[in-house]
């Protein structure tokens, strides 16, 4: 059984759904400390003929203060801003369509919890690619201790995996820990390069926007396929 953690981000790039993809059971690190200016809430999407970040703005609260106790500020925003910003970005692209069904589930959701919303959103996306095979959990539901590669180990332990699949930033640290010294669950990287994929109004290819853009430009049929292309080590 092989397994992936990794923390809720939001409207992750095309590499996130290639690791959903090479798991049978994906942990949302969900009670991981929220870091500011990070992943947690924001991405970039491709507005107006340039990068321009896409960011859910979230409640003031302490720095310890773990992702899944982050509340976004209101719903208002998530519905309307963030629609709206996504909409104009693409409103003229092929695959509108499949922009306008993205849009439409945010209109749906009723959850103030940042990684609850994270979640929400990866899952629906991980849908629509037909990665449909993976059991998600939650990290709070499991009630596990530990600091880095202690909690990972202690993870894949308590979900019984017998294949740790990781993303390669994670080899410095999981080296540090001695990640092999600590257990006998083997363990790959997934060595994902994003390959170019055909991006409307640029000359030159922009790399790691949002899973939104891939979308966006070729489709779910073909954005499905293309998650699916990466080398594990």
């Amino acid at each position: 059984m092989r397994c992936a953690i990794m923390q809720p981000t939001f409207f992750p790039w095309s590499g996130y759904f290639s690791l959903i993809n090479e798991v049978d059971k994906f942990v949302f690190l969900d009670d991981a400390q929220f870091s500011k200016g990070s992943w947690h809430n924001r991405n970039r999407i491709f507005l107006a003929k340039k990068v321009c970040w896409l960011t859910l703005p979230i409640k003031k609260g302490n720095l310890s203060t773990p992702l899944n106790k982050i509340e976004i500020i209101n719903q208002n925003i998530l519905k309307n801003r963030i629609n709206i910003q996504i909409e104009e970005a693409y409103k003229n692209y092929k695959y509108f369509s499949c922009i306008l069904e993205i849009i439409n589930f945010l209109t749906k959701i009723e959850n103030n919890s940042l990684s609850e919303i994270n979640i929400s959103i990866i899952k629906f996306l991980s849908l629509k690619l037909g990665i449909n095979n993976v059991q998600f959990i939650k990290s709070s539901d499991l009630n596990i201790k530990g600091k880095r590669t202690e909690k990972v180990i202690n993870i894949l332990n308590e979900i019984s995996a017998s294949k740790y699949i990781s993303p390669p930033s994670a080899k410095e640290y999981l080296s540090q820990d001695n990640y092999d010294l600590n257990t006998n669950i083997p363990i790959s990287f997934i060595d994902y390069n994003q390959k170019k994929y055909s991006q409307k109004n640029t000359l030159n290819f922009i790399s790691n926007l949002s899973i939104i853009d891939v979308i966006a430009n070729i489709g779910w049929s073909e954005t499905s396929d293309y998650v699916k292309l990466n080398d594990l080590q």
